[in-house]
């Protein structure tokens, strides 16, 4: 499977590059981490919550936990829900289930980023698929993006 057109196209016309890995599936991302030389921490997921203001993005490590409880309380709501695969598989038909790439400009959602972020230069996540990952630099994604900057929404797994 190759990357979205529509996502390289937002990245070109924004004057970011990337690049862009083709992989075997790997679940755990220390082991990932590896096969593509990047540090662990650069590894990042996107969740999608529903919230009373409609869907809304969350950035994480990928060696992070999300903790429903620790959401709510960093972004003082209460109503949130983190999308089930099925859920999921209707707001992004494209997407495998936890593969939707931090683009939530594309998508009119905001996005909030976990602040350990801050420390990495880039930042490197599947796209729409198991297999398909791109990095691109921190800097360029919050010049992009313009995420919310959050502390302690999500914890190390364990």
């Amino acid at each position: 499977m190759s990357i979205c057109h529509e996502y390289r196209e937002y990245l070109k016309n924004n004057k970011v590059s990337f690049v862009t890995y083709y992989h075997d599936y790997i679940r755990n991302p220390l082991e990932l981490s590896k096969k593509l030389h990047i540090p662990l921490n650069s590894l990042v997921k996107t969740a999608i919550l529903k919230t009373d203001s409609g869907y809304e993005m969350l950035l994480v490590p990928k060696c992070y936990d999300i903790k429903l409880d620790m959401i709510k309380k960093a972004l003082n709501k209460d109503n949130i829900k983190i999308l089930t695969k099925k859920e999921l598989k209707k707001v992004f038909p494209k997407s495998e289930y936890g593969t939707v790439p931090p683009f939530g400009v594309l998508y009119n959602m905001p996005i909030y980023v976990e602040s350990s972020l801050d420390f990495y230069n880039n930042i490197v996540f599947n796209v729409d698929s198991y297999n398909d990952s791109m990095k691109i630099n921190y800097g360029d994604f919050k010049r992009l993006e313009k995420p919310k900057m959050v502390h302690a929404f999500a914890a190390l797994l364990s």
